[in-house]
C-alpha cells in the first residue's frame, strides 16, 4: 500500500496560513505537520515542472502568502507614520534606501596605541592600586600590562 500524499489541500492551507502570518518556512512546516525537507523536495520538483502545473501552483500560493504578510506589515508601518510615529517613516527610509539613510558602520583598520597616554597611565595606576590587597594578582597583572605595552611599542621579546 502506498504512503498517503502529504500535499493535500489541508496541508497547503496550513502552510499558507502560517506564512501569511509571518512564520518562517520551518515553523510553517511544523504547523502543517510536515518536515521542512518535504517542502524543499516539493519546491525542487516544482522547478522542474511546466508553468501552471499543480506543483508550480503550490509554490505560487506559498509565495503569495509571504507577500500578503509583508504587504500587511508595510501597511501597518504606513498607518503608524500617518498617525505621527516618525519612527515608522525613519524605519522605511532606513530599509528602502540603506546607503542614504541606513546606519553607517565605520570599520577601523590599524592599531591604536594607548601607551604613554594620560588615560592609559591613569587606568593602569587605578587597576594596580585596586589590586594592592592581592599582591600575587597585582604582580601577574603588572607583568601582563608590561608585556602588552612592550608588544604595542614593538620592543617585546616575542614570548
Amino acid at each position: 500500500m502506498a504512503r498517503p500524499r502529504k500535499d493535500t489541500e489541508k496541508t497547503v492551507k496550513k502552510l499558507c496560513d502560517a506564512l501569511s502570518l509571518g512564520a518562517t518556512y520551518e515553523l510553517a512546516c511544523r504547523y502543517a505537520s510536515i518536515g521542512s525537507s518535504t517542502l524543499r523536495t516539493w519546491r525542487l520538483q516544482a522547478e522542474q515542472t511546466k508553468p501552471g502545473s499543480q506543483a508550480r501552483q503550490l509554490i505560487a500560493r506559498l509565495e503569495q502568502a509571504e507577500t500578503t504578510a509583508a504587504l500587511r506589515w508595510l501597511g501597518q508601518i504606513e498607518q503608524a507614520a500617518r498617525e505621527g510615529a516618525w519612527q515608522a517613516s525613519a524605519w522605511r527610509l532606513e530599509r528602502r534606501y540603506p546607503s542614504d539613510y541606513g546606519r553607517q558602520v565605520v570599520q577601523h583598520e590599524g592599531t591604536v596605541t594607548l601607551t604613554q597616554q594620560p588615560e592609559w597611565v591613569a587606568l593602569r595606576s587605578t587597576i594596580l592600586a585596586t589590586l594592592a590587597p592581592y599582591p600575587e594578582v597585582r604582580a601577574q597583572l603588572a607583568d601582563l600590562l608590561t608585556q602588552a605595552q612592550e608588544h604595542r611599542n614593538g620592543t617585546g621579546t616575542g614570548h
